[in-house]
């Protein structure tokens, strides 16, 4: 992926990746990434780098959490992280004002948590919030 700085879509589901590779930083025109139904448990910091990103689904993993750093994604506006362990929401998943859908269905979240983000409407145009 080190030469793929053009790429804009990357679907990479159910393939048994325990990581997204670390090469994908590379693909700084990226608007979709789809890495769902594989092994991912961790996402490291270093990832949040694609500025033009717009979707991001890593649903059906085992991710058990989210660095602060999603909130460089500036540009998200649909988060999958659907069917994972993922306990709490960053607060600086806020910096994501382009945000309109994100899916967090079937992970263990602390909902009092989740209720008073949403309800403070700290996620700006969040239009749905699954969970």
């Amino acid at each position: 992926l080190s030469g793929c700085t053009s790429l804009a879509s990357l679907n990479a589901s159910g393939n048994r990746l325990e990581e997204v590779p670390p090469e994908s930083v590379y693909a700084t025109g990226l608007v979709s990434l789809v890495m769902a139904g594989n092994r991912i448990k961790r996402l490291s910091p270093s990832l949040f780098v694609w500025a033009s990103l717009k979707t991001l689904d890593l649903s059906n993993n085992v991710i058990d959490g989210i660095p602060p750093e999603v909130g460089f994604l500036t540009s998200m506006m649909n988060l999958n992280l659907s069917g994972n362990q993922i306990t709490t929401l960053p607060n600086e998943l806020i910096d994501c004002k382009k945000l309109t859908r994100a899916d967090m269905e079937h992970n263990p979240l602390d909902l009092e948590t989740a209720t008073v983000a949403a309800t403070q409407n700290k996620l700006g145009k969040l239009c749905q919030l699954n969970g």
